[in-house]
């Protein structure tokens, strides 16, 4: 039986198993020296026991965590809360013109630089360093 045929020179003789790989896969040789994986994968098992209820009933909840953690979090929060920046009027009319900007007929009529500006805008987010992304789109 033929296990298969030799993707450089077509041919399917003397072809041989060098190894198996994981996922029910073979590393094949060819006569010729060419190697290559071979086989169809297998599919993974999967628990059933793994089950989105199971796995929620696992999950922690307040009650698992020491009282001393849970005001140690309270606390990090307030003090959070106390110092956060407030939240600029402006970021959802940005939001709702790059929402029609981004929209399949705004992407075809829109100038290049509005994408541009959006992309270095920290209005609702922070892009980040934008060096090489400037630098593609000049």
């Amino acid at each position: 039986m033929t296990l298969a045929m030799c993707p450089l020179c077509s041919d399917d003789e003397d072809i041989a198993v060098v190894r198996a790989l994981d996922g029910g896969r073979q590393l094949v040789k060819h006569r010729c020296g060419f190697e290559w994986e071979a086989g169809e994968p297998t599919a993974p098992h999967r628990d059933p026991l793994n089950t989105f209820q199971g796995l929620k009933t696992r999950f922690p909840k307040a009650t698992d965590v020491d009282r001393e953690q849970l005001e140690r979090v309270a606390g990090l929060k307030e003090r959070y809360l106390a110092v956060r920046p407030a939240l600029d009027r402006g970021v959802a009319a940005y939001w709702s013109k790059y929402q029609q900007v981004f929209s399949p007929d705004g992407l075809w009529t829109c100038h290049p630089q509005v994408l541009k500006d959006f992309a270095n805008s920290e209005v609702g987010a922070h892009p980040g360093n934008q060096a090489t992304f400037n630098t593609a789109c000049r």
